[in-house]
């Protein structure tokens, strides 16, 4: 797809197990990029934010729902950061991306496990 002058790839999953969708795109030249930079939005503002992007390559990760109900929640920068360090669907996502590194505004509980 074409953002403003650049090209850009968007991504989706579904996963079942937690009835998420994830939704990635990517800006810019992202096969082979070093330290590419990774940002949590809003789903609804997506493509705008795409937009809007002046960086050479940068992936947008939507703040889509995770499951249903009063327990439900959305993809936050901790989600990411988890999933970078122990896997999941936004991991493999980002390894599609054929971008060498990526770089995440780390939140420094994310990887730990909850306590009971």
């Amino acid at each position: 797809m074409t953002l403003g002058s650049r090209s850009g790839r968007l991504l989706a999953y579904h996963d079942a197990d937690w009835d998420t969708d994830y939704v990635v795109l990517m800006i810019g030249q992202i096969i082979d990029a070093q330290d590419v930079p990774i940002r949590v939005v809003d789903e609804e503002t997506l493509l705008l934010e795409g937009g809007r992007c002046t960086r050479a390559a940068e992936i947008l990760i939507a703040a889509s729902p995770i499951g249903a109900g009063l327990g439900a929640r959305r993809v936050d920068r901790r989600i990411v950061d988890s999933q970078l360090c122990t896997g999941g669907p936004i991991r493999d996502m980002l390894g599609l991306s054929g971008a060498v590194s990526v770089e995440s505004q780390w939140c420094e509980d994310a990887a730990l496990p909850a306590v009971a």
